[in-house]
Parts: structure tokens; sequence; C-alpha cells
């Protein structure tokens, strides 16, 4: 009787296995997802209320986004001219530009100008925030 019983118990019982490591994000930049799977071995009926697959948002990094207006002309101490600049966040090929203001170096008689010109930013300190409606189309 005791060896019945046994066989009943198991024919109801299920195993599971370990979650498996979360896979790769399914984006390079900005949000994707990413999922982890286990198995359950035995009785189906029980493995088929049992949790297998698990989803989350992952998030890359913003992808390369558009430029920024051109800065005001600012005074660039390290080349000596006067230029203005323009960024980008993200995962891009350049991230930074400048243009010259001016198309020679401030010297000689035009080293006075430079009384008339802010120094520029050395970076953007702004970071990327993201918005509710970022996450709306997951």
């Amino acid at each position: 009787m005791k060896k019945a019983a046994i066989i009943c118990l198991s024919a109801v019982s299920a195993t599971l296995t370990d979650w498996s490591a979360w896979a790769e994000c399914s984006s390079t930049c900005g949000l994707g997802t990413t999922k982890r799977t286990r198995e359950c071995t035995g009785n189906e009926k029980i493995c088929a209320i049992q949790k297998l697959e698990e989803l989350k948002i992952c998030d890359k990094g913003a992808c390369c986004l558009d430029w920024s207006e051109w800065s005001s002309c600012c005074l660039n101490n390290a080349e000596d001219r006067i230029l203005r600049t323009r960024a980008r966040k993200g995962k891009c090929e350049s991230t930074f530009e400048a243009q010259p203001c001016l198309q020679e170096p401030l010297n000689g008689i035009r080293t006075d100008l430079k009384e008339d010109f802010e120094i520029c930013a050395e970076s953007d300190p702004t970071p990327v925030h993201f918005k509710k409606s970022d996450f709306e189309k997951l």
C-alpha cells in the first residue's frame, strides 16, 4: 500500500530548475527587453501553472540623439580661437563638434577680440532624462 501512495504522489509532483542567467538585451541602445527561463519536469498540469519565463526592461543608454543647437561664439583658450560648439548624447560616431566663428588664430591685431567673448564651457553636464512616454510603447 505504501508503494501505491508513492506512485500517486510522484504522478502529481513537479520540479523546477533554477532560473537561467538573464539573456542579452534585445536592443543595442535605448530600451529593450531581456528574459530568463526555467524548466519544469514532472506532471504537465502542474507545470502549466508555474512561471517559466520572466521579462524585464533593460536600458542600453541613449541611442544617437539629435544635435543640440549651436552655442554662442566663445573663446577657446587652448586653441586661441573664437568658436561655437554643439553636442549630442548617446551612442554616436561623433558626439561633439566645434566650428570657428573667425577663420584665423587670434594673434597680432585680433588679440583684443578675446575680451569680447566668454570662455567656452569644457563639457555639457546636463544628464539624459527619460520620460514616461519613452516607456509607453513597450
